[in-house]
């Protein structure tokens, strides 16, 4: 049997993907709203998704614990671009990617405890003339923020705020499957990660180079050096401790 797997299609993604699973699969990849559909629609068997859109598939799908996309301070690719300070952004319009509702509704429940406002009450439909914009992955690393005063790492502010790093993107599985996959999927996630930590510079290069392809001139190109800076500060398996804090932080708000 073949088994469908989502995966993020942001660089984020690459160091849990180096390595084969040991059964057959087939890789989709996708922006994370798109792979949260695919499972509302049962198409995946495993795939990352937002962690705040889990609640629509809890009943079908299961988490599989620690590991994740996440985040312990500066995460670099979850930006807040502002023309004013963040606490005076209240009823200002304000630009949330569609992208990912993970980093949104989490952006939303730390402006609603720390900063008394609701970032949805004058959301709009487009980047174009407003005056903060959301952005996540690629996007987010790539966009030209000249035109905003303040410029705020999201994975920093929650760091200062919750204080305990940010699941981002977490992995679900059927829950008929979760039994025969769990120990498969551990075993590539870990051996990917082995592989990446022997030698971050090259796996960041060669990261560097398939972005550039695939990108076909539409972003700017990151470098290899940043995409090194950028995988130096992202977290891909987490403790059961912290993985719990931020499923019961989600949970709080209604994710679930």
């Amino acid at each position: 049997m073949t088994y469908n797997i989502g995966r993020v299609s942001y660089v984020n993604s690459y160091p849990l993907f180096l390595s084969d699973f040991p059964f057959d699969c087939n890789i989709v990849r996708n922006y994370p709203a798109a792979l949260n559909e695919a499972c509302a629609r049962g198409e995946l068997d495993v795939s990352l998704i937002s962690l705040w859109s889990y609640g629509r598939i809890k009943d079908t799908y299961k988490i599989l614990p620690n590991f994740c996309i996440a985040g312990d301070g500066d995460v670099k690719s979850v930006i807040l671009s502002s023309k004013y300070p963040i606490d005076s952004l209240g009823g200002k319009k304000i630009f949330l990617t569609p992208e990912s509702k993970s980093s949104v509704s989490a952006f939303r429940a730390m402006c609603l405890e720390k900063y008394g406002f609701d970032p949805y009450s004058n959301r709009s439909d487009s980047p174009e003339g407003v005056d903060a914009v959301f952005l996540i992955g690629d996007a987010a690393l790539c966009f030209d923020s000249s035109d905003f005063n303040y410029r705020y790492d999201f994975g920093a502010l929650w760091k200062k705020v919750m204080t305990f790093p940010m699941v981002y993107a977490v992995v679900v599985v059927k829950n008929e499957l979760f039994d025969v996959l769990k120990d498969g999927l551990c075993e590539g996630f870990c051996r990917s990660l082995e592989i990446f930590a022997k030698d971050p510079a090259l796996y960041s290069r060669n990261c560097a180079a398939e972005f550039a392809a695939s990108s076909g001139g539409k972003l700017r190109c990151l470098s290899a050096e940043e995409l090194l800076d950028y995988y130096n500060v992202l977290v891909y398996r987490l403790g059961d401790a912290d993985f719990k804090k931020n499923l019961l932080l989600a949970r709080k708000h209604g994710a679930f």
